[in-house]
């Protein structure tokens, strides 16, 4: 196979004309990584002066994750509304996420279809941008896959398998990273007073282990909270944060297990759900990485800590975060179904 063919997706923002485009992603569903892909997106759109930029969102709490960067907001469930803008952009965009894995569902399926009317049929200009496809993924995943690469002018994969699965269906793919890879380029002073109230409502005083339980499919289950429950018990002296990465109305049970881990030890003495903006998070983690370590399967978790210094525990429970971990040179890595206690507790005594 030829060297993959490297395009970053901040140089095709500021190199293409996006103005007119209608942004599609799973936002407003209250998941960390997504509203972190798209306030990423938006810093580099404000960036390039982007113009008549709308993005779909399917929740009425958009300023609770996000800043107001002058686009327009477009919730599905009126479908009136969204399939007019839709109709009336110039450019289609999937902006980001690992969607062809282990998470697939039929949305997804359809959503393809979607993507090929609006080249075929629609005449519009459809890009994938910093996005993931995995083996991982069903038969139905393979199939969306195909039809998305297809009806795609251009595909730009967030790692090598995602280049290799993509390039082999459309030759017009290249390969950067995923798009929170360009957290460093959004404008920090607009995060100042968010991770200020992190900073306070938190108070990292000394070493604390920041730990994010995950829902994970029920097909994938696997011991992870219960080893959390063992370490946070063996571990009287140390501190721990306990989250979610989303917020406690989509996750009542994470949310009311935190809480009663909290009750049940005092060494959890903080806890919070994913109710702030997820950059405020990433800032709040620079200003304390000496004393924060983090223990996270969440892929963006994992990537906020890598680009902000701060020690996380290696471990995959998809391809997609084995393929990041190998971005980030990280040859020494536990797959979520084989991990023991002795491993994370091994990684606490070292950090």
């Amino acid at each position: 196979m030829d060297a993959n063919k490297i395009y970053k997706n901040s140089d095709f923002i500021s190199e293409t004309n996006l103005n007119n485009s209608f942004i599609i992603g799973y936002y407003g569903g209250g998941n960390f990584g997504d509203e972190l892909l798209l306030e990423v997106l938006q810093n580099l759109f404000k960036k390039n002066n982007t113009s008549n930029i709308k993005f779909y969102y399917t929740a009425d709490n958009y300023e609770t994750f996000h800043k107001d960067f002058g686009y327009k907001k477009v919730n599905p469930a009126n479908k009136f509304s969204f399939f007019q803008e839709l109709i009336k952009s110039k450019n289609i965009i999937i902006g980001g996420g690992g969607i062809w894995g282990l998470d697939f569902n039929n949305n997804i399926y359809i959503l393809s279809i979607l993507l090929f009317i609006c080249r075929f049929f629609l005449q519009k200009n459809v890009y994938l941008l910093g996005i993931g496809y995995y083996s991982s993924t069903t038969k139905k995943g393979h199939q969306s896959a195909k039809i998305a690469a297809k009806a795609s002018n251009l595909i730009i994969a967030r790692d090598d398998e995602s280049y290799s699965n993509f390039k082999k269906l459309n030759d017009e793919t290249y390969q950067d990273f995923d798009l929170s890879f360009n957290i460093p380029q959004t404008d920090k002073n607009l995060y100042t007073d968010d991770a200020k109230e992190l900073v306070k409502n938190l108070k990292i005083d000394k070493k604390t282990y920041i730990i994010s339980l995950r829902r994970f499919n029920k097909k994938f289950e696997n011991n992870y909270t219960n080893i959390i429950k063992e370490i946070i018990k063996d571990n009287p002296k140390k501190r721990f944060i306990v989250n979610t990465f989303e917020p406690k109305e989509v996750d009542p049970e994470g949310y009311e297990l935190i809480k009663k881990l909290e009750s049940e030890n005092k060494n959890v003495t903080a806890y919070f759900d994913f109710n702030f903006n997820p950059l405020a998070y990433y800032y709040f983690l620079i200003q304390n990485k000496s004393k924060i370590v983090t223990i996270a399967p969440q892929f963006h978790s994992i990537i906020s800590s890598y680009q902000a210094g701060v020690k996380f525990f290696p471990f995959v429970y998809d391809n997609k975060v084995e393929e990041v971990l190998k971005q980030f040179g990280v040859k020494k890595y536990k797959w979520i179904n084989d991990l023991e206690k002795s491993d994370i507790q091994q990684f606490i005594n070292n950090n």
